[in-house]
């Protein structure tokens, strides 16, 4: 079976492939029932940002200290409703906590997560270790260690792994504002003769804004399951315009593919994640206007763009694949006003952001293939 590393790699059928997607983009063929969405977190703070890890039902996330927003801890809980929720990695104090969503290190059951204390960097945890209460604002600890710092006033963002774990990607802005993606492998931190390793001279630049575009490539970013192409969200009319997919390969040796060709028209494409097996993309998406919510869609190696989920006023962000390919996590939060509809909530529960699960096996089968020998 090919994947998106395969597609991208095979000039000969570019043409044939973007012409496809750009006519897909309107011809959307909802396949996913709505209902089949099961609510896993049932706290009255914010959950969100899931990371489902790839060898096992647990999933990650964020849970906010005050209710709704930042600073967040790092919790987990199982993808069976009813599981409980549990801290894995909190701050030195409340009011400190990890500032952007996790990202599991391939099957190594570490996880990865920028967080700004004092000085902000990339941390890897053990969770096998945990759950871990920090104790000093920054350092290395018994259970976690300072993989990457921002140095010359520089700040980060989130980090994603390639799901074998040979290779990351992680944001950067600089101290002139300017938003960039570098991608390194995991061997260039596990090697190192001096940890952490400085974020501006950290692996290879693949995307580079021009300074003061700080709010780039904030959109998210996924990595092939063998790290060679990854997926980024990026704007057309500047930083907090509307947003199209992007397919590019690592080493930079193929043209960058839209995937979604519509953010001309005022849509916002967000939030990738890549398929375990590499056949298949989920994203969020929002239409710009006004008043309608973020649903979740999904791309096939056909082509084709599939409208898994259709809720309005609740929106569904920042979906995660399961380990078997058939099953996604997602944050969920509904419309201030309508948080009786579906999916209803529970008195206490939170208005702010749930997590769910969904099963998406339609995404395999949305239209017969338009690429030979899939």
């Amino acid at each position: 079976m090919k994947s998106f590393s395969r597609i991208l790699a095979d000039s000969s059928i570019l043409f044939g492939i973007v012409w496809a997607l750009v006519l897909s983009c309107w011809l959307d063929t909802p396949t996913a029932d709505a209902q089949v969405s099961i609510r896993i977190t049932n706290s009255s703070s914010d959950d969100v940002s899931p990371a489902w890890d790839p060898t096992s039902e647990t999933i990650a996330y964020l849970h906010s200290q005050f209710g709704s927003g930042y600073p967040y801890n790092i919790y987990q809980t199982q993808s069976v409703p009813g599981s409980p929720e549990l801290p894995l990695f909190e701050g030195p104090a409340l009011g400190f906590g990890p500032a952007f969503s996790p990202a599991w290190i391939g099957f190594t059951k570490f996880l990865a997560c920028y967080e700004s204390i004092s000085v902000p960097e990339y941390l890897f945890i053990n969770t096998a270790l945990g759950p871990t209460q920090r104790t000093i604002p920054d350092g290395p600890e018994q259970t976690f260690f300072p993989a990457v710092f921002s140095d010359a006033n520089n700040s980060g963002g989130y980090v994603r792994f390639s799901r074998d774990g040979s290779t990351m990607i992680v944001r950067e802005v600089d101290a002139f504002g300017g938003a960039r993606l570098r991608s390194a492998s995991i061997f260039d931190v596990l090697f190192s003769p001096i940890l952490p390793i400085p974020l501006s001279g950290f692996g290879v630049v693949q995307l580079n804004a021009i300074p003061g575009s700080g709010n780039f490539f904030d959109q998210g970013v996924a990595l092939s399951p063998d790290g060679s192409v990854f997926v980024a969200s990026l704007p057309i009319f500047g930083s907090d315009g509307p947003h199209d997919l992007w397919l590019f390969s690592t080493d930079a040796s193929t043209t960058p593919i839209n995937l979604t060709n519509n953010a001309i028209f005022g849509v916002w494409n967000v939030t990738p994640d890549i398929a375990p097996d590499g056949t298949g993309i989920v994203f969020s998406r929002w239409s710009g206007v006004p008043g309608e919510s973020f649903d979740l869609y999904g791309i096939d190696l056909s082509g084709a763009i599939t409208h898994i989920t259709n809720t309005p006023f609740f929106n569904e962000y920042a979906p995660s694949w399961a380990p078997d390919g058939l099953r996604i996590a997602y944050q969920g939060a509904h419309f201030s006003g309508f948080e009786s509809q579906f999916p209803a909530l529970f008195p206490g529960e939170s208005a702010n952001g749930n997590l769910y699960t969904l099963q998406v096996r339609e995404l395999r089968s949305v239209a017969p293939n338009l690429v030979p020998n899939l």
